[in-house]
C-alpha cells in the first residue's frame, strides 16, 4: 500500500497552522501590556484569525497538492 504525500498536506499544515496561531496569541499576551488589554484584543482577534489563516493555508496546500499529483502524472 502506497501513502501519498499530496493527500496528507492539506491536513498536516492546517492543524500545524491552527497550532502556530495558537502559539501566536499566546505571544500577544506574554508580550504586551496591559495584560487587560491584551486579552480583550486576543478574544476578539483569535478565532476569526486562527479559522481565516487555517482556510487560506488549506487553499494553498490543495493547490500545491494538485501540483504534485499534477507533476507525478507527468513522469509515468
Amino acid at each position: 500500500m502506497e501513502v501519498s504525500i499530496a493527500g496528507l498536506v492539506p491536513d498536516l499544515i492546517e492543524k500545524a497552522c491552527v497550532v502556530m496561531e495558537s502559539l501566536h496569541t499566546g505571544l500577544i499576551l506574554l508580550i504586551s501590556r496591559p495584560y487587560s488589554e491584551a486579552l480583550q484584543v486576543v478574544k476578539l482577534i483569535s478565532l476569526p484569525m486562527i479559522l481565516a489563516n487555517a482556510v487560506g493555508i488549506a487553499i494553498f496546500a490543495v493547490i500545491a497538492g494538485s501540483l504534485i499529483k499534477e507533476r507525478q502524472g507527468d513522469k509515468q
